[in-house]
């Protein structure tokens, strides 16, 4: 995974680098994981992911960005689309509280994370370009569980 990480990073720069020296106008966004309702009639990896989720994007949230960096003629670049940033305790404790249910267990490690302040994919560059998320880590799961549970999943 670390390597698709760099691999895509290496190419979306080059791609970048190639755009400005021929003069062509591009705008790239990353999404770290989208998380929210699906509609295939499978598990999606990011659903299997979700419960070690440390960024995500709503699906909403990552087609607004799409629209609004492709009828912004002022931007250009790279942006990075993350509605949310949580330590994985936060996460377990959100889920914990929000789904009951669910019994999601809070580990001895996972409560080491607690006051873990690491690094953070910034989207800084788009909320100063006017960008506004519509959705936070509650509108996700609703959606995610709510798929989840129509689907037989969970």
């Amino acid at each position: 995974m670390k390597f698709f990480a760099l691999s895509k990073t290496i190419t979306g720069k080059k791609g970048l680098e190639f755009a400005e020296d021929n003069e062509v106008d591009v705008v790239s966004c990353v999404l770290p994981m989208v998380i929210g309702p699906f509609v295939c009639p499978f598990v999606p990896a990011s659903v299997y992911l979700a419960a070690s989720l440390f960024f995500a994007t709503y699906i909403e949230d990552a087609v607004d960005t799409h629209i609004f960096l492709m009828e912004n003629p002022d931007v250009k670049g790279r942006y990075m689309c993350r509605s949310i940033g949580l330590s994985a305790y936060d996460l377990a404790d959100f889920l914990a509280t929000a789904y009951p249910d669910f019994n999601i267990p809070i580990t001895d490690k996972i409560k080491e994370t607690k006051d873990y302040k690491g690094r953070s994919l910034s989207t800084k560059k788009l909320l100063d370009a006017g960008f506004k998320y519509r959705h936070g880590v509650k509108g996700m799961y609703s959606g995610l569980v709510k798929s989840g549970k129509e689907r037989g999943f969970l």
